[in-house]
């Protein structure tokens, strides 16, 4: 089987695109990581949500379908 080169992957902002199209889809970033890093919501891409903690994502998320990475 022979690997696929870049040339073959989908860009992730056209592939969240897509999701978001179809259903509920949302890229939270995480708040602490964020404070951490020190990054600011002017830093960040226009595609993600609202910055969110670890409790606040859980909770919003009971009983739905989560990717992490």
């Amino acid at each position: 089987r022979r690997s696929r080169g870049l040339g073959d992957v989908y860009k992730r902002q056209v592939l969240f695109q897509q999701a978001a199209d179809l259903g509920d889809a949302l890229l939270l970033p995480c708040s602490m990581a964020m404070d951490l890093l020190e990054i600011t919501d002017e830093n960040l891409d226009p595609g993600f949500g609202p910055a969110t903690g670890l409790t606040k994502f859980l909770m919003d998320a009971e009983g739905g379908q989560l990717l992490t990475f």
